[in-house]
């Protein structure tokens, strides 16, 4: 090093120590202001999450509480019409309050003895209802019976056996064991069967047994079911917390498990996105 040079740096050592003190301090503070805005960010998320399952389990409360109320319509009547029943379910305005229900139906779980009587009285209008779909010889039946709302779209369901798809066997013969709500994991809702992409979600049920039902098997159980398949686009369109569909993109699977056959919901497609500053499980 020069002589001039060796000297120069002596005599403003100091400046230069003040400096390098300076610049550190401010990478400290920059790295403290980043670290506090990075922390800001993920505690604003986690709200934003805790905020967003708090609203989806709200809203699936309500309308397991809807359910329960049109249970306590066919357990304080003998008997209730296709007229008493639409009544009542227009008188909810589900379209209007319920946009994730594809509808409220009433299915009948038939015996093998029932069947023909049953074919005999639908078909001749003394009972409401349609002939049992698909066909063949089983153990026992249901029959959707009541549909509400009713249009082109709903009624495609009327008749249809439930029994015959294995997600919603399963969980009708858990509501009939347990006498309790019970929903199917992910099944392609009836309404939307013609859809090549098809719509899917849940269907809950809640059984409706006669006023004694006989300690017996669930398939010789005089007993009907509600159900109302929730299609999970609608449901979590009523969501509200800060930052859904803006900032923060939700998955939805049925299960514990992220695959992409359990996916009941997606609020972007994967290709739309960048990679997450964060993310919760």
């Amino acid at each position: 090093m020069p002589p001039h040079s060796s000297s120069h740096l002596r005599r403003n050592a100091a400046a230069y120590c003040v400096l390098l003190v300076g610049l550190l301090l401010t990478a400290a503070s920059a790295a403290y202001v980043q670290q506090s805005i990075h922390e800001r960010r993920l505690h604003r998320f986690d709200g934003a999450v805790h905020d967003g399952v708090l609203s989806l389990l709200q809203r699936l409360e309500l309308n397991q509480s809807l359910l329960q109320g049109v249970h306590g319509l066919f357990t304080g009547s003998r008997f209730v019409t296709r007229e008493e029943f639409d009544a009542y379910l227009e008188s909810l305005e589900l379209n209007r309050s319920f946009p994730e229900m594809e509808g409220i139906g009433f299915a009948r779980w038939l015996r093998p003895e029932d069947m023909a009587r049953y074919d005999a009285k639908v078909r001749s209008g003394q009972e409401p209802g349609h002939p049992v779909w698909p066909p063949g010889p089983r153990e026992a039946y249901t029959a959707i019976i009541m549909m509400n709302p009713l249009d082109a779209r709903t009624q495609r369901g009327l008749g249809f056996d439930m029994l015959t798809e294995p997600h919603r066997r399963a969980a009708m013969l858990r509501a009939l064991g347990t006498r309790r709500q019970a929903a199917t994991h992910k099944v392609r809702l009836i309404q939307g069967w013609e859809d090549a992409a098809g719509r899917v979600g849940i269907v809950i049920f809640i059984p409706v047994y006669t006023r004694t039902p006989p300690p017996c098997a669930p398939h010789r159980k005089p007993a009907r079911l509600r159900l109302p398949p929730l299609a999970m686009e609608d449901l979590m369109s009523e969501l509200r917390f800060i930052g859904f569909q803006e900032t923060i993109d939700l998955e939805v699977y049925d299960g514990t498990e992220v695959r992409d056959d359990a996916l009941l919901y997606a609020s972007s497609l994967p290709a739309s996105r960048g990679p997450p500053s964060s993310s919760r499980t």
